[in-house]
């Protein structure tokens, strides 16, 4: 009988949910204004006529189409909602399945930008309401979109990845960074603590804990942009990276034409 009970749990394991949370942390940031030619706003004198217009530069973070962050062009508020809300329904998730989670930056500016995104990804305890950092984060698998964006991982924490976009981005535009989430199946494994009862050989049963269902997964993401004028000096200084080799990776960010 203890046999069969095993059996029985084991089947179901992939029927087991992983508990879902919203967490997320969005920051666009904005770089101070420019002057570019337009026709909307002109300043006359009897010298000269010039058409003048402040440029803006902003970024938005969407998730599945939706805005979740931009910023007041005329406030300079950022406004932002939390992620994973739609995920699997609102309903929790499954071991090893994967869930379509298109992630995107777009350019809700005036001008062309280059934009990097920044994304910690890990385990939430609420029970304690705090990290769960004895958790490995690697099993919190976003799928990145690498043809549009160079990824970047940071050796020393599994936590954080990376991403700058291989061109500027146009006003009005969308550039998906990811398309989908999973939570890795080896979650299951090494964590699996069995607990036989037994009162006689007919009525002994077998219960299993797994760690990781006890968790919420959780994404921050911060999208910045920066200006396509003098590209390789603003980049560096506002990112702290080489626009022609990107963190060693040999991969550039191509230079605005």
């Amino acid at each position: 009988m203890m046999d069969k009970a095993k059996n029985h749990k084991l089947i179901l394991l992939w029927a087991i949910p992983l508990a879902l949370a919203a967490v997320l942390l969005t920051v666009a940031a904005s770089m101070p204004a420019q002057a570019s030619l337009d026709d909307t706003q002109a300043t006359r004198s009897e010298e000269y006529t010039a058409d003048l217009k402040l440029a803006n530069l902003s970024v938005a973070l969407t998730e599945n189409g939706n805005t979740r962050s931009y910023t007041d062009n005329k406030t300079g508020e950022l406004y932002k909602e939390p992620l994973l809300q739609d995920l699997n329904g609102g309903n929790q998730l499954s071991f090893g399945k994967r869930y379509q989670e298109d992630l995107a930056a777009f350019n809700d500016g005036t001008q062309d930008e280059y934009v990097r995104v920044v994304i910690n990804k890990y385990w939430w305890d609420p029970a304690m309401n705090q990290k769960a950092t004895q958790l490995s984060p690697d099993l919190i698998e976003l799928n990145y979109l690498t043809d549009d964006w160079i990824v970047v991982e940071d050796p020393a924490s599994a936590e954080q990845v990376v991403l700058y976009s291989v061109r500027p981005l146009a006003p009005g535009e969308s550039l998906s960074f990811a398309d989908t989430l999973r939570i890795d199946p080896k979650a299951l494994e090494g964590s699996i603590r069995s607990l036989y009862t037994n009162t006689g050989e007919e009525s002994g049963y077998v219960t299993t804990d797994y760690t990781y269902e006890t968790y919420n997964i959780s994404l921050d993401v911060e999208v910045s942009a920066v200006q396509t004028h003098s590209a390789e000096d603003a980049i560096t200084s506002a990112w702290g990276i080489d626009m022609n080799n990107v963190a060693g990776t040999g991969r550039a960010i191509q230079k605005a034409e």
